[in-house]
């Protein structure tokens, strides 16, 4: 640990991911100031020592010792612009460029993607800060700054919104959906179930003080891959979905889509860290909630 109680600023802290490292960092006495751009529910608000403040609180001194930034746009739904890039690029660039200045030890962990920059306007973005980030930290030759890159593959779990891909398809085999149109599921992924990646941020965080000065980098997920066809079909003979109504083939690949997705975990694992669900397991973690 950094101190007994370390203060932290997060982004993104009322979304599915922030409010799983949320509720575990505030468990372990840590303190959170979180930045949000809408009202959030009350599930954080029965700890003391969590707070939240609006972006136009944002030029206030916040005081903290860990920057967690989880904001993000993934850009669905036709999202303009700049919708993407305020979260993914803007937002951590201000917080890293304006800490800068400050003389304080920082630890900053950013929440990063696997997805290669030419697949979205949203991978792009992401890799856009990281690239930034670094080129910003080596010119300016920055000390007392932790950067951490945390490279996640594919998260899922009881509490993902509709829109997440694993939640949108047992919401819909649940419902008895007569019909689920799908590409032709090609597509290798590493699917992680989202209690071993709070595990494995929380061991990073743990870790921190034996990290270099600079910039250090991550990659999590479950280390095996599996087709988008197979975990389909994994799910629905979990729900005893009938195989009949998935309709693969449906929907054409999007432009440029990234086939084969994959994760280096031997880093994550030199700090004793290994995941704890299969696919299979997580997705009975999941249903049972």
């Amino acid at each position: 640990m950094l101190e007994s109680t370390p203060k932290v600023l997060m982004t993104g802290g009322s979304g599915f991911l922030g409010k799983s490292i949320a509720k575990m960092l505030l468990e372990k006495k840590y303190s959170i100031n979180n930045l949000i751009n809408s009202a959030s529910s009350s599930e954080l608000a029965q700890y003391d020592a969590y707070r939240e403040f609006s972006y136009n609180e944002l030029d206030k001194n916040i005081d903290a010792d860990i920057i967690i930034h989880c904001a993000t746009n993934y850009g669905r739904d036709n999202s303009p612009y700049k919708k993407i890039f305020q979260p993914n690029l803007y937002l951590p660039l201000q917080l890293l460029i304006e800490r800068m200045q400050n003389d304080h030890p920082l630890v900053f962990i950013n929440i990063d993607t696997s997805l290669e920059s030419k697949t979205s306007l949203y991978a792009l973005s992401k890799n856009l800060f990281l690239a930034s980030a670094e080129k910003i930290i080596k010119e300016h030759q920055l000390k007392k700054i932790k950067f951490i890159n945390i490279k996640l593959e594919h998260f899922y779990g009881s509490n993902a919104p509709s829109n997440n891909f694993i939640t949108y398809l047992t919401q819909s085999m649940q419902a008895g959906s007569p019909k689920i149109d799908l590409t032709l599921g090609e597509q290798q992924r590493d699917f992680i179930y989202i209690q071993d990646v709070v595990n494995a941020i929380s061991i990073i965080i743990n870790e921190m003080k034996s990290f270099d000065d600079g910039v250090t980098k991550f990659e999590i997920g479950s280390g095996e891959n599996i087709t988008i066809k197979d975990a389909v079909l994994t799910i629905a003979d979990l729900i005893l979905y009938d195989r009949k109504n998935l309709n693969f083939g449906a929907v054409p690949y999007r432009k440029n889509e990234q086939m084969i997705s994959e994760v280096s975990l031997s880093k994550i694992k030199q700090l004793g860290w290994l995941p704890k669900y299969s696919f299979a397991e997580g997705i009975k973690e999941m249903l049972k909630k």
